[in-house]
């Protein structure tokens, strides 16, 4: 999903989603689905070593409503 495509979602999903985070919060217990990242070993610039190697960045992808709530959480414990 883009951020855009949840942007445009209806308002009674959001504050349906918004509980699930605050309950998740409360209880220290998240959505099973939640839990879980895809990663990916992206090459490094500047090819393999000289043994052979290969130069490799762990790439991890999270959900775009973790994303979206640790981001808000983030902002909340810098101001």
């Amino acid at each position: 999903m883009r951020v855009q495509e949840a942007i445009d979602l209806p308002v009674a999903f959001l504050d349906w989603l918004a509980r699930i985070m605050e309950e998740a919060e409360a209880g220290g217990e998240w959505p099973e689905p939640m839990c879980y990242a895809a990663t990916a070993l992206i090459p490094k610039a500047g090819g393999a070593p000289e043994d052979g190697r290969t130069k490799k960045r762990p790439i991890t992808v999270a959900s775009l409503w973790y994303r979206a709530y640790a981001s808000i959480r983030y902002q909340e414990l810098i101001s």
